[in-house]
């Protein structure tokens, strides 16, 4: 970049950009130091304010009460065994456990010999979806029907003398009641009891989740059934998922007010955190004057928009890290927005003026501070 004088004598001043390492650190440093005041704004004012506003605390206490008596239906039908090493709260890895008590029904004997806390062995209840079937819903014939679906191996064969109406076939109940005897299987029995697990529990099992979410799951010491425990679940996460989501917008919205119009108003020569600590400054492209308020008013909504790609991460302190990635509005906003990002560091990257795409519509581009130093020592060239 060039200016040329107004006097008879052409003389020529280099203007050189900011270099593209601190353009890009510039670029970089805006967007983190925008999220972190978000990020403190949400965790210590608004999301706080808005909790106690709401009845949050009433509205979470009904929501743990439903998450408890959901788990205790599963635990009080004989639907799920608790675990000692398990939350029985971690009702999903209760029911994967469970898998052992229920192979155990069809592998061990009455003589087979067994610890004797051992909660293992041919005990009706370790049969669990059977009991399911046969006991709650009223519907053997249904579960007869899906165990030979599900049974594609042919690992077990129809006999009506037995409690559920299958046995395990004799050469997989040898290979298995190792696991229950000796807690160790051979290469092959690890086949087998993958294959079953997979197979032909898991698909039952979800045949039984489907069926309570038809027919509903009641105990009589428990005030609430199966639904109406999915119901103030639900309830509590639509509203926690609203909440939050206008929580972490809010806090985004004032973080980027102060951090891009507020903070520079106060600075010379409308600079941001970032570019006072990295040292450089705005000026036009053509004029290389400061930047007028258009151009200032412009960048700044355009970095707003930008950085909305970190908007999802705000409640981060609140929230399970997998879990924000099922806030659906956050994540698209983010997702959209970490799209121009990519763009507009390319264009940084590639660019010959270092400049975001947001510098090339607004006809920006960083200088530093010597730079600036020698474009104020030249006023008379325009």
């Amino acid at each position: 970049m060039v200016e040329t004088s107004v006097n008879n004598n052409q003389q020529i001043l280099d203007v050189s950009p900011l270099s593209k390492w601190k353009r890009f650190l510039t670029y970089l440093a805006d967007l983190f130091l925008n999220f972190i005041i978000a990020f403190l704004f949400f965790n210590i004012v608004i999301f706080p304010v808005v909790k106690s506003a709401t009845g949050y605390a009433t509205l979470k206490q009904s929501y743990d009460a439903a998450f408890v008596n959901r788990s205790n239906l599963f635990y009080k039908n004989e639907l799920v065994f608790k675990h000692s090493n398990v939350d029985d709260a971690d009702l999903t890895t209760n029911i994967d456990k469970t898998f052992d008590e229920f192979l155990s029904f069809y592998v061990c004997e009455p003589t087979t010999l067994l610890p004797a806390d051992s909660p293992y062995g041919v005990i009706n209840k370790n049969e669990v979806i059977f009991h399911y079937f046969n006991d709650i819903l009223d519907d053997a014939d249904s579960f007869k029907t899906l165990f030979k679906n599900y049974d594609k191996v042919a690992y077990f064969i129809e006999d009506n003398s037995a409690y559920s109406g299958f046995t395990l076939k004799s050469e997989y109940k040898t290979a298995l009641i190792s696991y229950f005897t000796d807690g160790d299987l051979s290469n092959d029995a690890k086949v087998y009891y993958k294959q079953i697990k997979a197979d032909i529990y898991v698909p039952m099992y979800y045949e039984v989740m489907v069926s309570i979410e038809e027919n509903d799951l009641s105990f009589v010491s428990i005030d609430m059934s199966y639904l109406d425990c999915i119901s103030e679940i639900d309830n509590f996460e639509q509203y926690f998922e609203i909440v939050t989501t206008i929580c972490a917008l809010a806090s985004y919205l004032f973080a980027a007010l102060l951090y891009y119009f507020f903070i520079p108003v106060l600075t010379e020569n409308k600079k941001t955190l970032a570019q006072m600590f990295i040292r450089n400054h705005r000026i036009d492209f053509n004029s290389l004057r400061p930047i007028k308020t258009k151009q200032y008013c412009f960048s700044a909504l355009f970095n707003i928009l930008l950085n909305l790609c970190l908007v999802m991460f705000i409640p981060s302190l609140l929230i399970p890290f997998p879990v924000l990635f099922k806030f659906s509005i956050l994540f698209y906003i983010g997702l959209i927005s970490l799209a121009f990002n990519i763009v507009s560091l390319f264009f940084i990257i590639f660019n010959e003026y270092n400049r975001s795409w947001c510098d090339c519509l607004n006809a920006i581009v960083y200088v530093d501070n010597d730079t600036l130093d020698k474009i104020y020592a030249a006023r008379g060239y325009k």
